[in-house]
């Protein structure tokens, strides 16, 4: 009945280490990931075209592009 007991007890500490160890590794995969959005499409093929003041808005296959002539800039928005 001891040994019984004993192998119970020794099967039990095992999974609850492999538990522990999972949810360890787990924890490093989650922290380890950058939270940040990359596109790697472009946007060559422009659909629409329009010109607002000194603002010219294309429409590309990734989204909506906007330039600023003044400041000489461009913001993709998608």
């Amino acid at each position: 009945m001891l040994r019984i007991q004993n192998d119970h007890f020794r099967f039990a500490k095992k999974t609850l280490f492999l538990f522990a160890f999972l949810v360890f590794t787990n924890s490093l995969s989650v922290l380890g990931q950058n939270q940040e959005w990359l596109s790697w499409s472009n946007g060559n093929n422009i659909s629409s075209l329009g010109i607002d003041g000194n603002t010219i808005w294309a429409g590309t296959t990734i989204g909506l592009v906007k330039l600023a002539l003044c400041e000489n800039e461009w913001v993709g928005l998608n």
